[in-house]
């Protein structure tokens, strides 16, 4: 499970650039950290909290910016899902070298 990433750019020696970090709740992302780089340290600068439907999907995010000790918040985002029933026999996979997909069977 992913529970950090960065990003470092290079101009004659490597510099951090940009960090996420993950709290995670099972197997879902509920909090995210991010920072920016100056020279070989890190300075928080923002938090991503996320919700979940009881089927796993992303309902709710709320972005928030950080200065010192206090969280400002700048935006939150509302997903809505529509259930609708796929059927699963009518699915037959072809192969490519590239990559593998799946093509609907009209007949």
């Amino acid at each position: 499970m992913l529970i950090e990433d960065y990003t470092e750019t290079f101009s004659g020696s490597w510099n951090n650039d940009q960090r996420n970090t993950y709290t995670l709740s099972g197997n879902l992302p509920t909090e995210q950290l991010t920072y920016t780089g100056n020279g070989s340290t890190w300075t928080q600068n923002g938090r991503i909290t996320l919700q979940y439907n009881a089927q796993d999907s992303l309902i709710y995010r709320f972005t928030e910016s950080y200065a010192g000790s206090t969280y400002n918040p700048l935006s939150r985002d509302f997903y809505y899902y529509q259930s609708m029933v796929v059927g699963l026999k009518d699915l037959t996979p072809t192969y490519n070298v590239e990559f593998t997909r799946y093509r609907y069977k009209t007949s």
